[in-house]
């Protein structure tokens, strides 16, 4: 009997499950892992402790792009649903699925090591009254994402500053700030929707500091663009073009580092691009095959990557696909890399990705819709007026 252990029940573990109940039930047994109470991830945010999402958030990306075969958002949904509405289809699409029947809610994995003499994991876990557990496996899985660990910058003079200075991670309703001068320090996805939020919220002032400052490609009406902090004084923020301003509230919008701390430092991905300098396929640790980590690209795709890299653990573990030499991997590995380095924005990330989904469905043998034209209209759309961009419908691929 396999034994395969999956970390994790948001959407990269429930979509990984789904995968996984092709595998044959009388050879291999899952079990899922879960700390919370519930399914969801970081889009519950019940229990806000271990979630990265606010109040009042819209999804940044047309649901179409999120859609499979068998997961599809009710017709009549806008293509910009709010996160309760995400949670909501994720949720019945778990219980359509049956999914919650490989899972140990509020158990928390404390450790995960490998015995290279037997070829299995060791698996420590703790559950909601701090009672201890060890069970094997022979393949883990983490789908657990990589929004848990704040990416955290510093400034010099940083330590004098007289206002508040979260992360993005923290923010959870823009009414909080109304009245404030608020400074975000980067300008991507989150950078741009707090801003555009704090602006409805009547914040005092909104400013985004971005390297990109000079060439930044969208407009974001009432907020000023700065280019990157230089030091800062007190309340005042000085500016790498010699300008400066003063600031009650600093937002480090500035994203997440990996952090798997309960994986042993062998099975481990660290900080960086380890989504193509450590896993073939962007998928399966090289250093250990029977390790696999879902959905570690800072992406685009969702749903359907998480499906896909969930199909293509399943295969490998029921022998349907053969990889090839450690050697071969790495060079795969350095190819890819190659081809991520010659990303400039975001219609090369688009093709990067895109060409990456085409490729894992070869592999797999599951044929997904072709999305490249629908993500390239929303890159347009954004940067035609990235206010009214979700007021956008579009139509299903499937």
């Amino acid at each position: 009997m396999q034994r395969v252990c999956v970390i994790g029940s948001g959407p990269a573990g429930l979509f990984t499950l789904k995968a996984l109940k092709a595998l044959d039930q009388s050879t291999c047994n899952v079990i899922c892992f879960e700390q919370r109470a519930n399914i969801g991830g970081i889009w519950d945010l019940n229990d806000d402790q271990y979630s990265s999402m606010y109040y009042g958030l819209f999804i940044n990306n047309p649901k179409e792009l999120m859609e499979l075969p068998f997961f599809r958002f009710p017709e009549n949904m806008p293509s910009y649903p709010g996160r309760e509405a995400v949670l909501k289809c994720i949720k019945e699409f778990a219980e359509k699925e049956d999914l919650k029947k490989y899972i140990n809610f509020g158990c928390k994995v404390e450790s995960v090591t490998f015995d290279r003499t037997n070829e299995k994991f060791s698996v420590k876990y703790s559950d909601k009254s701090d009672d201890e557990g060890v069970a094997e496996f022979d393949y883990v899985i983490v789908a657990t994402g990589y929004f848990s660990k704040p990416r955290e910058i510093s400034f010099p003079g940083q330590e004098s500053f007289s206002g508040h200075m979260i992360h993005s991670s923290m923010f959870r309703r823009a009414q909080e700030y109304t009245g404030k001068k608020v400074l975000l320090i980067g300008g991507s996805f989150s950078g741009q929707d707090i801003a555009l939020k704090l602006v409805d919220a009547k914040a005092d002032k909104v400013t985004i500091s971005t390297a990109r400052a000079s060439d930044y490609p969208y407009t974001l009406p009432g907020v000023e663009l700065k280019p990157a902090v230089d030091r800062i004084e007190l309340s005042n923020v000085m500016f790498q073009d010699g300008s400066s301003d003063q600031f009650d509230v600093i937002v480090n919008c500035t994203g997440f580092d990996n952090d798997f701390p309960f994986m042993h430092r062998s099975l481990r991905l660290y900080n960086g691009n380890n989504a193509t300098t450590h896993l073939y396929k962007q998928c399966v640790l090289v250093e250990n095959n029977r390790v696999f980590y879902i959905g570690m690209q800072q992406h685009l795709y969702t749903i359907p990557l998480f499906y896909l890299q969930g199909v293509l653990a399943a295969r490998i573990i029921s022998d349907e696909i053969c990889l090839p030499l450690f050697n071969v991997q790495r060079e795969v590995i350095e190819r890819d890399r190659q081809k991520a380095d010659l990303i400039t924005d975001m219609y090369d990330t688009i093709k990067h990705q895109t060409n990456y989904m085409k490729n894992l469905g070869i592999i797999t043998g599951v044929q997904l819709a072709d999305m490249t034209d629908l993500w390239l209209q929303w890159e347009n759309d954004r940067r035609y007026n990235i206010v009214t961009y979700r007021q956008q419908k579009y139509q299903t691929l499937y």
